[in-house]
């Protein structure tokens, strides 16, 4: 189960660029890592709290990694990880729980995959032999109960997408799972307004036989969990 130990409290201040953001941290405002390329305006407001996870090592320009956000909706509190990376591990947890992804039995095969003009994420066998493709994205936006994705338009997951639907002509399996990185969605949906090439890739790509999932998470200071699936609203 991905977990963190030993997070530390700060208090957003402002974005720097896509991958640096300043944080009031005891008293000081200091630079921390984003380790997420996605806009997160509707996150990284200023004044909200965030969770630091340490991250002393030579060369580093920061100390810490901004991995949880803390977001206030009506009269809740959410706590959202804003780590991309996170979902590759969520996925391969969720492998665990096929009921979770809804993809049938399936085991790891290989992770970083070339297909075509793309690198996807892994690489499955399933129980009867057949290879499936599939492409992981993270997901961090949610709007009423409706997660979405991306929130920022995105020509790599046009790609990705676009190279997915050539998989079951070729006698391959293909899938996207949307990894939703909290726990408030009761549903998702790709974000035609911000990007409606890609909502109509993942259309196209779901009519060719591309299966679309997506599950929703527990998300603790303690670390963050797969708790269950949610459904693609195409």
């Amino acid at each position: 189960m991905p977990a963190w130990k030993g997070l530390e409290r700060a208090v957003f201040v402002r974005r720097l660029n896509r991958f640096l953001a300043a944080v009031e941290y005891k008293g000081e405002v200091a630079a921390v890592h984003v380790p997420n390329s996605g806009r997160l305006k509707e996150l990284l407001t200023e004044g909200a709290t965030v969770f630091l996870r340490p991250a002393p090592g030579k060369g580093r320009k920061t100390f810490a990694d901004l991995v949880l956000v803390e977001q206030v909706q009506k009269h809740r509190k959410v706590l959202v990880c804003i780590e991309s990376g996170m979902a590759g591990n969520l996925f391969r947890e969720a492998l665990e729980e096929p009921g979770l992804l809804g993809l049938g039995p399936a085991r790891l095969k290989q992770a970083e995959v070339k297909f075509l003009r793309s690198r996807l994420d892994f690489l499955l066998e399933s129980r009867g032999g057949r290879e499936i493709f599939v492409e992981v994205k993270s997901v961090t936006l949610v709007q009423g109960s409706t997660a979405l994705f991306p929130d920022a338009p995105t020509a790599r997951g046009r790609k990705h997408l676009e190279d997915l639907m050539q998989a079951p002509a070729l006698g391959y399996g293909a899938a996207a799972v949307f990894v939703v990185q909290r726990e408030d969605a009761a549903c998702f949906r790709p974000n035609e307004g911000t990007d409606p090439l890609f909502a109509e890739r993942v259309r196209q790509a779901a009519r060719r036989g591309v299966k679309m999932a997506a599950f929703a998470c527990r998300v603790e200071e303690e670390g963050i969990f797969p708790k269950r699936r949610i459904p693609v609203i195409l």
